[in-house]
């Protein structure tokens, strides 16, 4: 109580959601217990308490480092605020301002009157960018394929899936699995925190994997724009490059003399490693941070700006190969996603954004309303941005895709990674966008010891067919979510 200020303005709570037993003896008792009444608050419920827990976040008491800087923006030391998520960003908006009551009281310290003499402000509604219904498609989609291939003998264990509008940037979904009920962190936060496959942790926004193959469409951009590959030259895969004296990858295969319309269907990687080596190492990081890889998203919660390793001074080597097949390197979700988008929309690149927009409590006002934010454009020409989209459509329907999305009935560019770990199963990787001729959603799914690149292809699926054929599903700005105060 003295750390809290107890007073009458700052009263002190013994007790939280109490029975309606305690609060009818606690009220019949009054004029034995002075100073001691029972109050109805307000508090957060949540409509669906597994629907994107990591993302929307949690609310929690005022801690004591922190209650001088809360107290002298007019908190009460029982109030709650936002501990994480977009619960600690929309604080000051879901907030509101108090009111204020002027009592009279008598010498013995009894209320004898009290009024209003300040009306309280509600706070502010918080809509968001994320499809409900895609996003509750997109968690059971990967809870449903992990553990189908944990059935069957696989070893994968966790994964996350990401889509965004591809024209702004906005995340549309957001998934992660394993994930947890908020309504039961509290009493099983002990359990989630030691799960060895880590609920907790937002895979999504935080989760850093090295991509595979995937990466292999900004190698192809980068090259033809730099005038190092011609469309249509050809490049003959004999399984082993052997261009270093030090280091000699070998093709999965012996693709022979290929285009790169071949070469990103077939995922051949002696032709990348050869695009790599054309282009250098500090080249194709620069290539990298223009799609958003390995640089901030501006996304509003907390996420990791991934691992985009440094080039050796001479920019050669086994780390160039390395480079060009989504290796060493590492990056989130989220950032695959947003890449995919900036590839497919011809070079913009956005900000990721999960706010839509903020209005009044009653929807009347609009405060605060998003718009698209450019961070960089990549310049990508017509000619280059076909060349690469048509091996991105070629993949899918005669490629190695083609088993997840060759039959689809909207036409879908893609590409597969599968990318090493230092101990287990390689991770599975995909990534897509759609509509093929005006594309407005990109998504990335990625499937930890998932094994191969196909396996995430049914989440893939299963997000499209939310996007594209469910009744239930609108868009993110017809259907939002919205976190109310």
């Amino acid at each position: 109580m003295d750390i809290s200020d107890f007073s009458i303005s700052y009263p002190y709570t013994f007790a939280e959601d109490v029975s309606t037993e305690i609060m009818r003896k606690v009220s019949e008792s009054g004029f034995l217990l002075s100073g001691v009444s029972v109050d109805v608050v307000p508090f957060r419920e949540y409509v669906d308490t597994t629907l994107a827990v990591n993302l929307i976040g949690s609310v929690g008491p005022i801690y004591k480092d922190d209650w001088e800087d809360y107290k002298k923006k007019g908190y009460s030391f029982n109030d709650k605020v936002g501990k994480s998520g977009i619960e600690k960003w929309a604080e000051d908006y879901l907030r509101g301002t108090d009111g204020e009551i002027t009592y009279r009281i008598d010498a013995k310290g009894n209320v004898i009157s009290s009024s209003v003499t300040k009306e309280p402000v509600s706070g502010k509604t918080v809509m968001l960018t994320l499809d409900k219904n895609i996003q509750r498609k997109a968690q059971e989609a990967l809870a449903t394929t992990i553990t189908g291939l944990r059935s069957t003998g696989g070893t994968a264990v966790a994964g996350a899936a990401v889509a965004v509008d591809i024209n702004s940037g906005s995340v549309i979904c957001a998934a992660n699995y394993p994930t947890y009920d908020s309504a039961t962190m509290g009493q099983n936060y002990d359990a989630l925190l030691k799960d060895p496959n880590k609920p907790l942790t937002d895979r999504a926004f935080q989760g850093v994997y090295p991509i595979g193959s995937t990466i292999k469409p900004a190698v192809a951009t980068a090259a033809l724009e730099n005038g190092l590959y011609q469309k249509g030259e050809i490049i003959n895969c004999v399984h082993q490059y052997k261009y270093f004296a030090d280091y000699q990858p070998k093709c999965m295969h012996r693709h022979g003399p290929i285009t790169l319309k071949t070469a990103l269907s077939k995922s051949c990687n002696y032709f990348f490693f050869e695009l790599g080596r054309r282009l250098g190492a500090e080249k194709l990081t620069d290539y990298f941070k223009q799609f958003g890889l390995g640089v901030a998203t501006g996304v509003e919660v907390d996420d990791s700006k991934g691992i985009l390793v440094k080039p050796s001074s001479n920019g050669m080597g086994g780390d160039t190969l390395q480079f060009a097949i989504g290796q060493l390197n590492a990056f989130t979700p989220l950032q695959l996603a947003n890449y995919t988008a900036t590839l497919a929309n011809g070079g913009t690149h956005y900000k990721a954004t999960l706010i839509s927009k903020v209005v009044s409590y009653d929807l009347s006002e609009v405060y605060d309303e998003k718009e698209p934010e450019v961070v960089n454009t990549v310049s990508i020409s017509s000619s280059t941005l076909d060349a690469v989209k048509e091996g991105m459509l070629s993949f899918t329907e005669d490629g190695t895709g083609r088993a997840a999305l060759g039959d689809y009935p909207i036409k879908v560019g893609g590409k597969t990674g599968t990318s090493q770990t230092n101990n287990g199963a390689d991770h599975s990787v995909f990534i897509a966008f759609a509509p093929f001729e005006n594309p407005k959603i990109a998504i990335s799914v990625v499937l930890e010891h998932g094994n191969s690149g196909y396996s995430a292809g049914s989440v893939v699926r299963s997000i499209l067919d939310a996007y594209f054929m469910s009744e239930d599903s609108a868009s993110p700005d017809t259907m939002p979510f919205t976190v109310l105060n």
